[in-house]
């Protein structure tokens, strides 16, 4: 995976600015594969996901996206964004249609 690749070569270097974080939102490419590492455990421990498994994603434009994103290719399971943008009713028929393993979300829609 790149980015692991990336952390492997660059550790240090600035690979995505979160610009809705102001300075705490710059991440090195070890950063981020250490989120996608964190966050591939949680969902195999955790949340039981597996390879094939599909898991929704409910979030504003962030780094969250990316880490599920990364923890995804990394267990092989589906990575299944959802708009936030979209209708509650909208989410919950796409939710049901999909069937998500898991689905994450970030805080403005707990």
């Amino acid at each position: 995976m790149w980015i692991e690749d990336g952390a492997r070569h660059w550790p240090d270097r600035l690979a995505v600015v979160d610009e809705g974080r102001g300075e705490a939102g710059r991440f090195t490419y070890r950063d981020l594969n250490d989120r996608a590492n964190r966050l591939a455990t949680w969902l195999r421990d955790t949340a039981g996901v597996g390879r094939g498994d599909r898991v929704g994603v409910l979030a504003l434009n962030g780094v969250e996206a990316l880490d599920a994103l990364f923890a995804c290719a990394r267990l092989g399971a589906v990575f299944v964004p959802f708009n936030w943008r979209s209708p509650w009713r909208e989410l919950a028929d796409l939710i049901a249609l999909t069937g998500p393993t898991a689905l994450l979300y970030t805080a403005p829609f707990q």
